[in-house]
């Protein structure tokens, strides 16, 4: 059995192995033996092996160094990284007062075992000194969101006031003065926080904005989703920009590791990249995770001027040979410009920048472009690639079979992905997917345009004086289009429906004679609407091409189907009015390419009351118009 050596026998390990780094490490190692003997009570517990999770009972900083002396003792110099290179914030934590406590570990935000959990049956052995990081702040209550500010805008924080709307319990009013103010705001070690109530479990987005009582916007609009039904907290960095966590210092970047087992023996990261100390030394000899956080263990490193990239293993040394990686792959951070932490999860290949480990490349909506193509938008694609994209990806048919994506374009700046593949399958939807997300495609105007574009005359042409109409409706979203017939002296007898052909591009065709038994000779002057059948409805619609229309009342619509939209006329545009009209003449107008186009509405022209006493006819009359045509003129 292994002799556990008592305190000061641990002291004198240490002053003896310093011994070689010169006489400053001897003074080290004597005040140690010193500081032993003066302090008897430390070592009360000195039979008893330290482990690597922290206890349930509030501990002082003070006793970590000194049981950390003697797991040190043992190891080779190659073992230590140096304290330059990671957990840099650990020298902060180990400086704390001895009456402060640490806290238990807190869990992520997808409810799993608490870290700090009883786990006395795991024969594990702490490798490094474990910290606790703490804060002072309140807790949240139930049903309330908080949002922190590192800066606020301007200095005068009680004349700053946060604006909020959409999911909260009561969206400010009264702008500006309306906002919760800034007065206040409590304070903690990153700034200031207010919190906001929300209108319930159902809130899935609060927007806000810090104003001040001039009625200035100071930040702009910002927005926060979120992410899980636990996320109750939101961070503001210096610039105002919207992060799922606490910010870390400019230089460093944050790798959170939460395992739901809670063991945290001997995994460590070994990293590389755009950092200013990478892992070295005998292989595999990383980087512990030893601090703990909100989110798990923790590792902070420095990084260079400009970092980019940081790639990254995450291991076990429990284990031998490859083993001893995590994933065999490995993982490579690209967005280091946009984040300060990252978030890792028991032996999950995806790196998520929330600690709520839901990804932030999320699908928010899809549509049919074209007969080859698909078009997604996403939350973000910063750092996307594109055999993730297609990894992830899936698409199915409407009978749910799945379809082949041949390749993806991405749209970083527009937040959309452009899936290619067979998809000339206009009359039903697709469905796409990424990951979670999944969505049905709707149609858009660009495969409309390039399935059903159409060039022809459309509308109904009065021809043969009057024996003959040829009809033509644009509609390629309908199963079936008839034309219903009115008697030209009432409109409200029906006189007889014909169906429509369906033609090419989307149209509806059909000719009106002497053949379609409705008993018409001279169809000048006669009613009709299109009935048409889509999905199993049926609507009687008013041509979009009509020339001539019925006296119509809108307060009629409820009677039926019938009068909720106006009937149209056969006409013949030519037969109408003088015949001996021509083209205006306007003075520097040669092409109509050239005209600019006013539209005035006729009532309003002349519903101001200020003119009332220069009209002779009834404003908002054609007749009133044609008396301020003068007016109209002179605008030029």
């Amino acid at each position: 059995m292994r002799k556990i050596p008592s305190q000061t026998e641990k002291k004198m390990v240490y002053s003896i192995r310093s011994l070689k780094n010169g006489t400053g490490s001897v003074l080290i190692g004597a005040s140690l033996i010193l500081l032993a003997m003066a302090t008897p009570t430390i070592s009360a517990n000195e039979n008893t092996p330290t482990t690597n999770e922290p206890s349930n009972r509030n501990t002082t900083s003070l006793t970590q160094p000194l049981t950390d002396a003697t797991n040190i003792a043992g190891k080779n110099e190659s073992d230590f990284s140096s304290p330059d290179s990671a957990n840099a914030s650990l020298k902060k934590t180990e400086e704390k007062p001895a009456t402060e406590p640490t806290t238990p570990a807190a869990t992520p935000a997808d409810s799993a075992p608490q870290t700090g959990q009883d786990r006395s049956s795991e024969p594990t052995t702490s490798t490094s000194p474990v910290t606790t990081e703490t804060k002072a702040e309140e807790p949240i209550e139930d049903n309330y969101f908080r949002i922190h500010v590192k800066k606020l805008p301007e200095e005068n924080k009680d004349a700053q006031g946060l604006w909020t709307w959409d999911d909260v319990e009561k969206p400010s009013e009264n702008w500006p003065n309306g906002a919760l103010s800034f007065k206040d705001a409590k304070k903690d070690d990153y700034g200031y926080y207010l919190d906001v109530k929300l209108k319930g479990e159902q809130a899935k987005k609060i927007s806000f904005l810090i104003n001040n009582t001039a009625g200035k916007n100071l930040t702009g609009d910002k927005s926060i989703e979120k992410l899980a039904p636990n996320m109750n907290e939101a961070w503001l960095d210096q610039e105002h920009k919207v992060f799922s966590y606490e910010p870390q210092p400019a230089g460093t970047i944050r790798v959170n590791y939460y395992r739901t087992d809670g063991n945290y023996d001997k995994k460590s990261l070994w990293y590389w990249g755009d950092v200013k100390n990478p892992s070295s030394g005998e292989w595999p000899n990383g980087t512990d995770f030893t601090a703990t956080g909100k989110y798990g263990r923790y590792i902070d490193i420095p990084l260079k001027d400009a970092a980019k990239d940081l790639g990254f293993l995450l291991l076990d040394r429990n284990k031998q040979g490859d083993d001893v990686k995590i994933r065999k792959e490995d993982y490579k951070f690209t967005d280091l410009k946009n984040h300060s932490q990252i978030f890792l999860k028991d032996d999950d290949e995806s790196i998520y920048t929330n600690p709520y480990y839901v990804h932030d490349i999320r699908m928010t909506g899809a549509q049919h472009v074209g007969t080859s193509s698909i078009e997604s938008s996403f939350s973000t694609l910063v750092g996307a690639k594109k055999e993730d994209i297609l990894k992830h990806s899936n698409i199915t048919n409407h009978l749910g079979n799945k379809v082949a994506i041949t390749d993806v374009a991405i749209d970083e700046a527009g937040k959309k992905v452009t899936y290619s593949g067979d998809f000339s399958d206009t009359k039903h939807p697709y469905t796409v997917s990424y990951n979670a997300d999944q969505f049905t495609t709707k149609t858009s105007w660009r495969l409309k345009d390039e399935t059903y574009s159409y060039d022809g005359k459309l509308g109904a042409d009065l021809k043969e004086e009057g024996k003959q109409v040829d009809l033509t409706l644009w509609s390629p979203s309908a199963d079936k289009v008839s034309v219903v017939v009115y008697d030209k002296n009432n409109p409200e007898k029906v006189v007889g429906t014909v169906a429509l052909e369906k033609g090419e591009r989307g149209t509806w065709k059909q000719t009106l004679d002497s053949t379609n038994k409705l008993g018409i000779t001279d169809f000048t002057g006669y009613y009709y609407q299109y009935q048409i059948e889509r999905q199993g409805k049926t609507v009687l619609a008013l041509d979009p091409y009509a020339k001539s229309l019925a006296a119509w009342n809108s307060d009629d619509a409820k009677i039926d189907d019938a009068h909720k939209v106006a009937k149209a006329a056969f006409v013949d545009p030519a037969k109408l009015g003088p015949q001996d009209l021509t083209y205006g003449k306007i003075h520097n107008f040669k092409t109509r390419e050239d005209a600019v186009i006013y539209e005035a509405h006729v009532r309003d022209f002349t519903s101001d009351p200020a003119i009332a006493k220069d009209l002779t006819k009834p404003f908002g009359t054609f007749e009133a118009f044609i008396e301020k045509l003068d007016y109209l003129k002179d605008l030029g």
